[in-house]
């Protein structure tokens, strides 16, 4: 009799259904050289566009927030990144829900025993751990809070290259300003130095005062020279934090038309916002996975302490007699029916109680400090537009109206009209704090407060730009 065919059976049934290996090489050099061509105005940057905010028209030669968003979930490495995570993640969750596969065992055994019509005993056996109960939840569970974690993080990369963002075009847009207005303060300068000149030569004025004037004209110029730098360096950091050469900034201005005009947010909406704000920070939804973490722990502990079943059955061929055993395994627990593991896993979840107190007080910390920053910011941009720069624009015009008529010189009036411009970028500065404590406050928060995702809402976003 031969009975060799159910290994046969088996072996091909487990070759037709397994993953054969593909090799997937991989190269920086080909990485560095495909990031280098990422352009702004390709198609795909639209395309994420039109799936953020379907009437949002696409210009790439002034682009908005929104559409260097868009760019940047296109472009931006660390998006993608985070995208595999989650992609790993959910196949780690269908894993864990996949049934144990059974043990299979083939044997046999030779006699010489004359008395038998055969020598030969075979049989094959089966062991299919029964997986149910508290082992089968705790491990989902711990799987599921993994997932959790890594869409979190997806959330996370999106929200930082949001704030990254954010940050380099304020930076740029705040020093494209001061270039501006060094350019008018530095013709401001010329005309004063002349007239100094004619009245030294005149002896009206001492060699002193003119080598102030040109101390001052100096050091505008040095001023003048770091905004440069400084626009420089954040179109730089803003082309990083898409993934696109700095080049493509050359040729292209951020369209950002409020800026030097924000709104303040009322107290009322900052404590709504301040209220939905705990579960959006990462340390609090991390604490909260890793306090779900223990719980699953604690669960699969308790179910430890019951010994594990295992069904067992075979097929046995002795000597020309046809046997079918059955069997019941038990794994039994350790010998202090893992009462040590039970408290070392309760230990454990009063620990994370203990980090998601220390987590939601972090952030109420960090929300208040940003509401103190954000209204210290607002007050010195008010005191600047209420008195200092009204101050300014009223004695440049009293200037204006002198030299017209004769009573000043050029050298008076070039001062009225650089303490006017000295007042501008008092104001700027200023504007620059409020938005750098928006932006501290949109992250403490963990919510737009400006901008066109305000109108959108980060949730969309994520949701939107999910892979």
């Amino acid at each position: 009799m031969n009975i060799r065919w159910p290994a046969w059976i088996v072996t091909t049934l487990a070759v037709s259904g397994c993953v054969t290996y593909s090799p997937a090489a991989i190269d920086s050099a080909s990485v560095a050289a495909h990031q280098l061509v990422h352009d702004l105005g390709d198609a795909s940057v639209c395309s994420e566009l039109r799936r953020l905010a379907r009437d949002r028209e696409c210009v790439g030669a002034t682009p908005d927030r929104l559409y260097l968003f868009a760019a940047a979930v296109a472009f931006n490495p660390a998006v993608k990144a985070a995208d595999a995570v989650v992609r790993t993640a959910e196949a780690e969750a269908r894993a864990a829900r996949t049934y144990p596969g059974p043990v299979l065992t083939l044997s046999a055994e030779y006699a010489n025993d004359p008395a038998t019509t055969s020598p030969w005993l075979y049989g094959v056996a089966g062991d299919l751990p029964l997986d149910f109960g508290q082992r089968r939840n705790g491990r989902t569970r711990q799987a599921d809070a993994k997932l959790a974690l890594a869409r979190f993080d997806r959330l996370e990369a999106l929200w930082t290259l949001r704030m990254a963002l954010r940050k380099a075009e304020t930076d740029s847009i705040n020093a494209a300003g001061e270039r501006l207005i060094f350019a008018d303060l530095s013709a401001i300068r010329e005309r004063q130095l002349a007239s100094a000149g004619r009245k030294l030569s005149e002896g009206e004025i001492s060699r002193r005062e003119v080598d102030r004037f040109r101390a001052e004209a100096s050091n505008d110029v040095l001023r003048r020279l770091d905004a440069e730098r400084r626009s420089s360096e954040a179109l730089a950091a803003l082309a990083g934090a898409i993934g696109v050469p700095a080049a493509q900034f050359d040729n292209r201005t951020l369209d950002w038309s409020d800026y030097a005009a924000p709104t303040r947010i009322a107290e009322t909406q900052l404590d709504a916002l301040a209220e939905a704000a705990l579960g959006g920070r990462p340390q609090v939804f991390r604490a909260m996975v890793a306090y779900d973490q223990t719980e699953a722990s604690l669960r699969t502990a308790i179910a430890e302490q019951f010994p594990a079943l295992s069904i067992s059955a075979g097929y046995t061929w002795e000597r020309g007699l046809v046997k079918l055993p059955a069997s019941v395994g038990l794994a039994l627990p350790p010998a202090d029916l893992n009462q040590a593991a039970i408290r070392v896993a309760e230990a454990s979840r009063a620990e994370a109680g203990t980090h998601v107190e220390e987590a939601v007080h972090k952030v109420l910390a960090d929300i208040d400090a940003a509401r103190a920053s954000y209204r210290t910011a607002w007050g010195a941009l008010g005191t600047i537009r209420s008195t200092i720069l009204v101050t300014a624009h009223a004695l440049a015009q009293q200037a204006d109206r002198e030299i017209d008529a004769g009573t000043i010189d050029r050298v008076d009036w070039a001062s009225a009209q650089a303490a006017l411009a000295q007042a501008k970028l008092d104001e700027l500065a200023a504007i620059g704090q409020v938005r750098a404590t928006e932006s501290q406050l949109e992250d403490a928060l963990r919510a737009p407060l400006s901008g066109p995702e305000q109108a959108l809402g980060l949730k969309q976003i994520v949701t939107e730009t999910g892979r």
